[in-house]
C-alpha cells in the first residue's frame, strides 16, 4: 500500500463519473495529460484496461463498473473523515451534486430545485443526468450518480428509497375542441386520437395496459419521448393526452387545455427519491434529500 497513490483513485472517479477525460480533468482540476498519465498508472495497477475510447467517451470495462461503487465509498468515507463531522453549510459550500432525474422528474422538480439552490447555497453546483424507470438503480450502484428521483423498481437492500407521493392520471385536451364539450365517457374516449409519452418510444405504455386488461384498446396517433412535448402538443392539435397530473400543473404558464378525470380508473404510480446506503449519514446529502422531499410535498 505504500507504494500505491491513493489519488489514483481520484482519477479512477472522475473518469467513471464524465466518462471523458478532459471533463474528468477539469472535474478535479488536473490537466488532460496528467489524466492520461493516471489512467497509465491506474491500468499497470489493475491489470486492466479499465476504460475503452469511443465516439461516446471513455466507457469502462467491467473491471472498471466492478471497482466503481468501492472506490467512491472510499473516498466518501475519506471525505467525511477529513470533514470531522463538522455540519454542511449550504450557503458556504461549493459541492458538486450529481442527480439523476427521470424526464418527469426534472419537468416537475427542476426549476423549483435550481431556483432553491440559487437562494440558499449559490456555490454548490447541479449535475443533472437523465435516468429512467430501468436505468435508475444501476447508475446509483455504478456510482454515476447520487440521488435519483422518479419512478424506479424496488431497491436492493443497500439502496435507500424514500416515498415522495403517488401520482394520478389526468386527461387533457385542447380547451376548445367540440368533441370534449360534453362529459366525457369512456366509448368517446376510446374513439379520440392520443397521444402517448415514452421515453422509449413505445407507442403502448402504461394506460394501454390497464386498458387491454378490460379489453379495450385506443387510438395511439402519435408517440413522444418527452414529456414536455404533450402540453404543447395536445394545445396546437385535436390530440387528447392521458399522462400524470403534474406533467399539467406544473406548465409555467397555463396552457387553454381542459382538464379532466379519465373515463377509466387508472392506477396511481410511486414517486420517490432513493441513494445508496453510503450517503446515509452524509450531513450535505441529507439536506439535498430534504429539499427534494419539500419540493415534493410543495407541487
Amino acid at each position: 500500500m505504500a507504494s500505491i497513490d491513493l489519488n489514483l483513485l481520484v482519477v479512477f472517479d472522475a473518469l467513471v463519473t464524465e466518462g471523458h477525460a478532459t471533463r474528468a480533468a477539469q472535474r478535479i482540476g488536473l490537466t488532460q495529460p496528467a489524466v492520461s498519465h493516471a489512467l497509465n498508472r491506474l491500468r499497470a495497477l489493475f491489470g486492466d484496461a479499465l476504460f475503452i475510447r469511443s465516439p461516446r467517451g471513455m466507457v469502462p470495462t467491467p473491471a472498471a463498473l466492478d471497482a466503481a461503487p468501492a472506490i467512491r465509498s472510499i473516498l466518501e468515507q475519506v471525505e467525511s473523515v477529513l470533514r470531522g463531522g463538522r455540519i454542511f453549510e449550504p450557503e458556504e459550500s461549493g459541492r458538486q451534486f450529481v442527480i439523476g432525474l427521470s424526464d418527469y422528474a426534472a419537468f416537475v422538480f427542476l426549476p423549483q430545485l435550481t431556483a432553491r439552490m440559487e437562494r440558499e447555497a449559490p456555490k454548490i453546483s447541479l449535475v443533472i443526468r437523465n435516468t429512467s424507470h430501468s436505468a435508475g438503480l444501476p447508475m446509483l450502484e455504478e456510482g454515476s450518480v447520487e440521488l435519483i428521483a422518479g419512478n424506479f423498481p424496488k431497491p436492493p437492500s443497500h439502496l435507500r428509497e424514500e416515498l415522495l407521493y403517488e401520482e394520478d392520471f389526468v386527461c387533457a385536451g385542447r380547451g376548445d375542441q367540440p368533441a370534449l364539450a360534453d362529459p366525457l365517457d369512456l366509448d368517446r374516449y376510446l374513439c379520440l386520437r392520443h397521444l402517448q409519452v415514452s421515453t422509449r418510444g413505445n407507442p403502448h405504455g402504461y394506460v394501454d395496459a390497464v386498458l387491454a386488461e378490460r379489453g379495450l384498446k385506443r387510438k395511439v396517433a402519435v408517440t413522444v419521448g418527452h414529456f414536455l412535448m404533450a402540453p404543447l402538443l395536445v394545445e396546437s392539435s385535436n390530440l387528447v393526452a392521458t399522462e400524470p397530473r403534474r406533467l399539467f400543473g406544473s406548465l409555467p404558464s397555463p396552457l387553454p387545455l381542459r382538464i379532466f378525470p379519465p373515463p377509466i380508473d387508472i392506477p396511481p404510480f410511486r414517486v420517490v427519491q432513493a441513494w445508496h446506503a453510503r450517503h446515509d449519514a452524509d450531513p450535505g446529502h441529507q439536506w439535498l434529500r430534504c429539499i427534494v422531499r419539500e419540493i415534493a410535498q410543495q407541487t
